[in-house]
């Protein structure tokens, strides 16, 4: 496979944040501390080092726990889970919802991205271990985002009877029709047999939507020193507590996230994340439901359920399960339980943690170098050959297609043509 690079300018369909953020990230410095550049890495794992105070030895243990759990424990994947115990082992994240068999092909380039981006910061600091970590976003709860994909140009649907909780608690036995129906066209494909094998021996039915892709990644990147972890764990959970009551009780997300986007918008950016009063879910009975304080009582919406302020406090430190952050608050969870340094996104991931860092500093938690996934498009022998017979550079072919139109009529009829 031959690879060639083309210019972000050139590529239609990025926003123009995702654009500015690549070329210019120092435009951006006064909302993210340190840079995406390799001479920030040193300051930032310092900020890290002396910020960082969740239980290493119980951030190994859970991730152990889960890999037990899902049968993936050998002697790799426990040593470098014991790595996180020592406090010179840092981690590189990137995140997804669990989408259908992973869904996008961005969904692999983000991983990889990681994986590429940890190898460089370990080059960097060769006296640490630097860890590619992915992080299964299991709690959200829009099936109708990732219950579909497309392959080959055709839709393939999961459907089923769960719905409005959390997506990575749901069952996989729906997931092998979608398998039947995807075999004849992968099974035809480089490694489609393997994939095939893989994907049935993980969405078995047995285990649940976040198992199974915390199952699958593992076995797909098992020549990778890779760490899958699902958030939607009681024990990270019970460690987040005071954040928990702090958000919920007191409010603290919305002014500084709402002030940081005022100063966005300055520079041409509208707000990316609605933050609310309270930015947690309630997660019960199947489903995951707003929660909102009104009339001196807090209540969960679209349902009977209803907490004076100390009982809800007592709730909160009784079932901090049942409490899920939304995406104003995610970003926060995910640092506090985790050693990072950076976190690697696509341009609309990136444009709502820009909005974080003063929420950051309101958590007392170190805000993570933001760092723009790769991005990659694959074109088939056949239509390389078809498009060399083109007088356009690739710049031209990533543009849109009457763009592409008009490049080649001026190249080849400009002449001929009023």
């Amino acid at each position: 496979m031959n690879s060639d690079a083309v210019d972000f300018d050139c590529i239609h369909g990025l926003s123009s944040f995702d654009k500015h953020y690549v070329r210019k990230p120092e435009d951006f410095a006064s909302f993210a501390p340190a840079l995406p550049h390799l001479s920030s890495v040193a300051e930032q794992l310092k900020r890290k080092s002396t910020n960082y105070n969740y239980s290493r030895e119980s951030l190994a243990r859970v991730i152990q726990d889960q890999y037990t759990t899902i049968d993936c424990i050998n002697a790799e994947t426990e040593e470098r889970i014991a790595a996180l115990k020592s406090i010179h082992t840092f981690t590189v994240i990137t995140a997804h919802q669990p989408s259908l068999l992973t869904g996008p092909l961005y969904f692999i380039h983000k991983i990889l991205s990681a994986i590429i981006t940890a190898q460089k910061i370990q080059e960097e600091l060769p006296e640490k271990r630097i860890i590619p970590l992915f992080i299964i976003g299991g709690e959200d709860h829009d099936f109708d985002e990732m219950n579909h994909l497309h392959y080959k140009n055709d839709r393939y649907e999961w459907s089923s009877t769960e719905s409005g909780g959390a997506v990575g608690r749901m069952s996989t036995k729906g997931i092998v029709n979608v398998l039947d129906e995807l075999e004849p066209s992968l099974s035809q494909t480089f490694y489609g047999t393997e994939i095939l094998s893989l994907l049935r021996s993980s969405f078995n039915g047995e285990r649940s939507v976040a198992e199974a892709m915390q199952f699958f990644l593992i076995k797909l990147f098992h020549d990778e020193p890779l760490i899958v972890v699902q958030m939607d764990d009681i024990a990270f959970k019970k460690a987040f507590i005071p954040q928990i009551i702090d958000e919920v009780l007191h409010e603290r997300s919305r002014e500084p996230v709402e002030k940081t986007q005022a100063e966005l918008k300055k520079l041409g950016y509208g707000e990316q994340a609605l933050a609310r009063d309270i930015n947690f879910f309630y997660l019960h009975d199947g489903q995951r439901r707003r929660i909102v304080f009104a009339d001196n009582k807090y209540e969960v919406l679209d349902s009977d359920i209803q907490f004076s302020r100390k009982e809800m406090e007592l709730h909160i430190e009784q079932h901090p399960e049942r409490f899920s952050p939304n995406v104003i608050m995610r970003p926060l969870y995910q640092e506090f339980i985790f050693p990072n340094l950076a976190y690697i996104g696509g341009g609309g991931e990136l444009a709502y943690w820009i909005e974080r860092n003063r929420q950051f500093e309101n958590f007392n938690l170190t805000f993570p170098i933001l760092i723009r996934r790769h991005s990659a498009a694959i074109v088939s022998e056949t239509n390389w050959s078809k498009m060399k017979q083109f007088s356009l550079d690739l710049c031209q072919w990533m543009g849109q297609i009457h763009d592409v139109e008009n490049h080649w009529l001026d190249r080849g009829f400009s002449d001929l043509l009023d």
